[in-house]
């Protein structure tokens, strides 16, 4: 039988609005995602890795495959993206706010959104928090970390469900995105 994991608060690395990232309590090199709320999304999450770890495995962290237990419930298990130097990497929201120039970052947002277009990989949830700027020897390196969008449809009658209008949404994402938080003043993005 496997062991559930023991979370506590001190362990605690951020919440987001559905789910609370942790410090893996046995291996400092990943992290365990807690739904606030027990409603699929993790293992939803683990599924669409799968999907998409073909074209976007840059961009993206390891996953394990399953689901583990834990004190506080089912968990999913990823990769703890660090900096070369061995702290957690920070969201771009954080990066911007400690002065980085997200601009850039803008040929790595141009590939990811461009491989999301190319694919129809329909991911709708852009903002600062879900994207992760990894300091590596090389420079740095864009992750996205919320895979929990992918196809996610609200309705049961939502046009989201044919792909020319799955398209359009997801470029009005990223067109909004870009102009937020990329390029603030301008209305150009990539």
């Amino acid at each position: 039988m496997n062991k559930i994991l023991q979370l506590t608060d001190h362990l605690l690395i951020s919440e987001g609005a559905t789910r609370k990232c942790y410090r893996h309590p046995c291996d400092a090199n990943k992290c365990v995602k807690i739904e606030k709320e027990a409603d699929g999304t993790n293992q939803h999450d683990v599924e669409a890795h799968h999907l998409v770890k073909p074209v976007l495995n840059r961009y993206i962290a390891a996953y394990d495959n399953e689901l583990v237990a834990t004190n506080l419930g089912k968990a999913l298990v990823c990769e703890l993206i660090r900096d070369d130097n061995g702290p957690p990497s920070h969201s771009l929201a954080h990066y911007r706010r400690a002065g980085g120039n997200p601009q850039r970052l803008t040929p790595q947002f141009t590939e990811f959104f461009n491989l999301l277009r190319e694919n129809d990989l329909f991911f709708y949830d852009f903002n600062p928090m879900n994207f992760i700027i990894q300091q590596t020897a090389k420079g740095e390196q864009l992750k996205y970390t919320d895979l929990k969008s992918l196809g996610k449809i609200k309705t049961a009658f939502s046009l989201e469900k044919i792909p020319y209008f799955a398209r359009m949404k997801l470029n009005r994402r990223i067109r909004r995105f870009t102009n937020r938080f990329l390029f603030p003043a301008e209305t150009s993005s990539p």
